[in-house]
């Protein structure tokens, strides 16, 4: 839920209350801290008003932000915090990923921000309504092609920026509403859909970033840790929202694994992500990894450093040794849960060092015959 927001109120003769009191003369001023009851209206007695330095209330928001982001004082039971807001739907900002650095700046640890979004499920619904004389699928396609796959080509994204050079119309998922947060050095604390749109508190709890944010194409590459503990930037077709990699954690430790030693209910991955992984198509990109030397055709899975650090120490070395691999052991003995996915790589690898050619050929036509004959898939 987003953060309770009280007024603050300037300690003076006249009883002289708003944000305008407050900042015109004195060094402090109070904020009435929440109600301790329950009920809807506050229902019990107010805990005692706190004081605080003015100066810590000043922030000093770009000309270019003025109206979109504006910041207030907001007490929880943790003690005082600056709240910021961002008045406008991220779906009516251009460019609104690079917007979050920038409030970073603005914040100290601890700060909130508070910021709402039309979700592409909400965005499906409101456009079917308005063109409702057509097919409900012919809208959904002709809203993905014109606003979702041509900003996503190089051969097109300066096209699809002419024809719309405001941003009523970008489309924006769950996953990039947090994940561009998450990449601005800020922790999503909770979200709430609504009838239009979502709203989303997160928290500052890290600094700016310094990398670039992640490209949007189709072909991308990812960080994986290689042979030796080198980082590989692994080639693969795009099923994930923009910013999923900076989920990880979150969506882990929320969500868990499932048996297949996967993230459980998976919102990062696009619809048509879907369709590409059951049909193995995001993964033929690797084959140039594979040309270059830095996977093998079988082999454990190429992991994430984080995904990684969640393994055995002794599996992790064992892993080390060896480059990873496309078709990992999961298609060979089809395990249930994530433990046994632990035990089925540790089999594999062990059985490598000792017979790394007849290994391989083993596991690679034991799982070619899973995945054509019994429709083995990595969900």
């Amino acid at each position: 839920m987003p953060a309770k927001v009280h007024r603050v109120t300037k300690r003076d003769k006249n009883g002289t209350n708003g944000k305008r009191a407050a900042a015109a003369a004195g060094s402090s001023v109070l904020v009435s801290a929440p109600s301790k009851g329950n009920g809807r209206n506050g229902g019990g007695t107010s805990a005692p008003a706190v004081e605080i330095p003015r100066l810590a209330l000043e922030v000093r928001i770009p000309k270019d932000l003025e109206g979109l982001v504006v910041a207030f004082p907001s007490v929880s039971e943790e003690g005082f915090q600056r709240a910021f807001l961002i008045t406008r739907p991220l779906t009516q900002i251009n460019d609104a990923g690079a917007l979050f650095p920038r409030i970073n700046g603005l914040m100290s640890p601890g700060d909130r921000l508070i910021y709402r979004f039309e979700e592409l499920h909400q965005r499906k619904r409101r456009l079917r309504k308005a063109y409702s004389r057509l097919p409900g699928r012919v809208v959904d396609l002709g809203d993905f092609l014109l606003h979702r796959v041509l900003p996503k080509l190089s051969l097109t994204r300066t096209v699809h920026r002419a024809l719309f050079p405001k941003a009523e119309n970008s489309p924006m998922s769950l996953c990039d509403a947090l994940g561009c947060a998450a990449f601005a050095g800020m922790e999503v604390e909770s979200y709430e859909e609504g009838e239009e749109y979502f709203t989303v508190q997160v928290r500052k709890n890290g600094s700016v970033p310094v990398e670039r944010p992640p490209r949007a194409g189709l072909l991308f590459t990812q960080q994986r840790m290689g042979k030796g503990g080198r980082k590989v930037l692994v080639y693969k077709l795009r099923t994930m929202h923009q910013y999923a990699q900076y989920l990880q954690n979150y969506i882990i430790d929320n969500h868990g694994l499932n048996g297949h030693g996967k993230v459980a209910r998976d919102f990062r991955i696009a619809d048509w992500g879907r369709v590409l992984r059951r049909y193995w198509l995001d993964e033929i990109p690797q084959l140039l990894n594979v040309i270059r030397g830095e996977l093998k055709l079988v082999g454990v899975r190429p992991l994430s450093e984080d995904f990684f650090q969640r393994y055995p120490r002794d599996l992790q070395e064992k892993r080390s040794r060896w480059k990873p691999g496309c078709i990992p052991p999961f298609y060979y003995d089809m395990p249930k849960n994530f433990e046994e996915i632990i035990e089925s790589e540790r089999r594999y690898l062990e059985s490598y060092e000792r017979h790394p050619l007849l290994t391989d050929l083993r596991y690679f036509l034991k799982s070619m015959y899973n995945i054509i004959v019994r429709k083995a898939r990595s969900r």
